[in-house]
């Protein structure tokens, strides 16, 4: 086994813009997430397991939300933990280090990066270009898709 690889779910794996814009336009919308995918999201996800990696998804929304996005992206049998949470994803520390290291963190938020690499400086953070601004923090890979993200995971 290679370590975990940690993907963030909205701005990441999905287009969350673009949902958001479907959603408002209809509520049903949630059932829909899959055609929100970015590209490459579920082969990434399969060539990473196939690789040996465990992944996890950790997104951060109201639970529920955040949890019916996820099961109707179709991505769910890829993970081997999923945390739904309200609270900074910081708080769930003690969680992540019960995880096979090593931690590969991929998130589209640079603040939340920053913050992570700050309580987590043993792990490794790669960013995804998107809509929030990209971290301060020195030595952070940024991505401008899904293949260049597995590109830089599987370099180590």
């Amino acid at each position: 086994m290679k370590g975990t690889v940690v993907f963030d779910f909205d701005y990441t794996l999905a287009d969350t813009t673009r949902f958001k814009e479907v959603l408002a336009a209809s509520p049903e919308a949630v059932t829909r997430m899959s055609e929100f995918l970015f590209d490459g999201a579920e082969s990434v996800l399969r060539r990473l397991k196939e690789d040996g990696w465990k992944l996890a998804l950790l997104t951060l929304g109201e639970p529920v939300w955040q949890q019916r996005k996820a099961i109707h992206s179709g991505l769910m049998g890829y993970f081997d933990y999923v945390v739904c949470t309200a609270e900074p994803k910081a708080s769930r520390i003690a969680e992540f280090m019960a995880w096979p290291a090593p931690l590969v963190f991929v998130n589209d938020n640079g603040e939340e990066i920053d913050i992570m690499k700050r309580v987590l400086p043993q792990c490794r953070m790669i960013a995804m270009r998107g809509p929030k601004p990209l971290p301060a923090s020195s030595g952070v890979v940024v991505c401008a898709d899904l293949e260049e993200v597995y590109r830089n995971v599987i370099s180590g």
